[in-house]
């Protein structure tokens, strides 16, 4: 009957249509948005510390010094590993500037209050079960988050108001949104008070950002998720010669920019679009012609007689 083994037969694309087509991939999140004032400027800061620890302004100097004296394939390799650690060092000033925070609920103060002694609850549970812990820590949060005793706690007890606070966030999570829309409400209106710009611009662009993804999230969802990758490359119909293929992201986006262009323009040159119908009609056809036609299409046509007429007749 055979030994059932799985045969998997690799073909290129180059072998069976003849196209090489180029790897889409997805570029990688970046965690600095120098939309955001507070992350600009940590970020400007931790890599200024990073950039003095590690001397690379030093190291710049060395290498200006030795442009003129090694080869131009050594000095080529040594500012590339110049500019790969330069790299790791910005790579590093982002992960400190911004963290990301787990999005499941939005944030107001009540929210984050329980967050926080859920977590708590979970430092307790840890040292309970004989994890090492920073003892003065947890009792000084257990101590901001009104958490009695921690250190004589029984583990169980831990573990039932682990389950507590994660049913109160459940709890809350149906009128989270609306409490996130008051609590920003409120923040904007303490800016305006005391006149700060600055705090406000931020709030705004806060909430606006806010009403932006919750708008792209329902046409995501009413779209589904995507059918196929974006397009690697376009070709362009020819009579005589074969199509021309353009891969190039340049190429692409010109090539389809001039299709799409005269795609756009074609409404203006048809014939509903230019003559006496157009001055008849109007763009919104809220002129009398367009209630006299909307009246009479037959006699309307006879007077005019174009494609477009007898279109607009046969539609109507």
């Amino acid at each position: 009957m055979g030994d059932h083994c799985l045969h998997i037969f690799d073909f290129s694309t180059l072998s069976i249509l003849g196209l090489i087509t180029p790897a889409t991939m997805k570029p990688g999140a970046r965690k600095l948005q120098c939309s955001i004032e507070r992350t600009k400027t940590a970020y400007n800061k931790v890599l200024l510390q990073l950039t003095m620890k590690h001397r690379m302004y030093t190291k710049m100097n060395l290498l200006n010094e030795a442009l003129d004296i090694v080869s131009p394939a050594e000095f080529q390799l040594m500012f590339n590993a110049w500019d790969k650690q330069m790299i790791q060092l910005m790579l590093s000033a982002e992960n400190n500037c911004r963290k990301y925070k787990n999005d499941y609920i939005p944030f107001c103060p009540i929210i984050n209050l329980w967050i926080q002694r859920l977590n708590a609850y979970r430092w307790i549970k840890r040292f309970k079960s004989g994890r090492n812990c920073n003892t003065g820590n947890l009792k000084r949060t257990c101590r901001r988050l009104d958490i009695p005793s921690p250190m004589t706690m029984p583990l169980t007890t831990a573990e039932e108001n682990i389950e507590a606070c994660r049913a109160k966030l459940q709890e809350y999570r149906d009128k989270a949104p609306q409490m996130r829309m008051e609590h920003l409400q409120n923040r904007l209106k303490i800016a305006q008070d005391r006149n700060d710009e600055t705090a406000e611009k931020a709030i705004i662009r806060i909430l606006r950002r806010e009403f932006n993804k919750k708008r792209y999230r329902r046409l995501k969802t009413a779209f589904g998720k995507r059918k196929a990758l974006p397009a690697s490359q376009v070709a362009v119909g020819c009579t005589s010669d074969p199509d021309a293929i353009f891969s190039t992201k340049e190429q692409m986006e010109e090539v389809v920019a001039d299709m799409l262009t005269d795609r756009f323009q074609d409404a203006h040159r048809c014939p509903i679009g230019e003559g006496q119908l157009l001055e008849d009609l109007g763009y919104l056809a809220d002129t009398p012609a367009a209630q006299e036609y909307i009246q009479f299409p037959r006699e309307y046509v006879q007077v005019h007689e174009t494609s477009s007429c007898g279109s607009l007749a046969y539609l109507s």
